[in-house]
């Protein structure tokens, strides 16, 4: 692979790390939001003391502004940030067309995956569909129509250009699917 090839890979890797946050400014795990706050797993722990701001979460008492959630917000805009970057700046990559198709492919994924997450969380939330510029940090709520539909084109594009799993080479194994975007 070319080097500038390389750096194309390198953008949607960096974007692929977001997925796998665990701590940020406060502990970041998604399993809180999917498991604990439903019924599928007790938060678990020595006590009520232990853990206590995930028994708020789990008993829906946790107040509104706790660090659990601003470090969902803040990981998840940081993976939409990451994909925004792969999306400018790899178009203009010389490269295999084929192989830029499916980074672009896996980074609009990642944007859905993370804006779906927000938006099944909060609603509606900031429509960050570009590296945005310093005038721009205080955009105001989009719909969660806005976001679904954002979601919604994003998987579809996406489904268009990655590539089916038997289409990897085995180091590449686990990057996102056209049967994962569809």
């Amino acid at each position: 692979a070319s080097t500038l090839e390389m750096r194309g890979q390198e953008f949607v890797n960096a974007a692929y790390a977001t997925l796998q946050f665990q701590m940020s400014p406060a502990v970041h795990f998604r399993w809180f939001w999917g498991d604990i706050m439903s019924e599928d797993a007790r938060k678990g722990g020595s006590g009520d003391n232990d853990a206590n701001a995930l028994l708020q979460l789990e008993t829906f008492r946790g107040p509104t502004n706790t660090d659990l959630l601003e470090s969902e917000w803040g990981a998840d805009y940081e993976g939409i940030y990451r994909a925004n970057v792969v999306l400018e700046k790899v178009p203009g990559i010389a490269m295999d067309e084929k192989l830029k198709a499916r980074i672009l492919g896996e980074a609009k994924f990642i944007r859905a995956w993370n804006f779906y997450t927000l938006v099944t969380m909060f609603g509606g939330v900031p429509l960050a569909d570009h590296v945005l510029e310093p005038s721009e940090y205080n955009i105001p709520r989009a719909s969660a129509e806005e976001i679904w539909d954002l979601v919604e084109r994003d998987l579809v594009e996406a489904s268009a250009s990655l590539w089916k799993r038997s289409e990897y080479p085995e180091a590449d194994l686990g990057r996102i699917t056209k049967g994962t975007a569809q």
